[in-house]
């Protein structure tokens, strides 16, 4: 009996583990290293650049050198162009945490969700 308790324990923690990988609401596309943004705090702080991590059709995540405030409002200008131009993104930071470095990791919302062909010109356009 012992031993059918130990194996609903480890189903337990194996299914608890990969129940994490599964919240994610939408798939991650990581930008190469070095890639650029302008950020414009919507309280006029602005036009600093930051280094971009990742992207999803509903938000992105960049490091940048200071914390920003869960719920700050902002814009960031790509420094990559787009063949409809020059790509501009509003939205709201929803975390910051910060890395060993000493940088910041944010993670932001997108106001409004990028459609799929936009999110596609941005990771591949170069």
């Amino acid at each position: 009996m012992a031993r059918a308790v130990q194996l609903e324990a480890d189903y337990y923690l194996v299914e608890n583990h990969f129940s994490d990988v599964c919240k994610r609401r939408a798939r991650r596309f990581h930008f190469d290293l070095g890639e650029m943004a302008y950020l414009v705090e919507q309280r006029g702080v602005g036009n600093r650049p930051v280094c971009l991590l990742e992207i999803t059709e509903l938000g992105l995540g960049f490091c940048s050198s200071r914390p920003l405030a869960k719920g700050t409002r902002l814009v960031l200008n790509l420094t990559k162009t787009t063949a409809s131009g020059p790509v501009r993104m509003e939205a709201i930071v929803v975390h910051a945490t910060q890395q060993p470095n000493g940088d910041w990791r944010i993670g932001c919302e997108f106001v409004k969700e990028l459609t799929p062909e936009l999110l596609y010109e941005v990771i591949s356009s170069p």
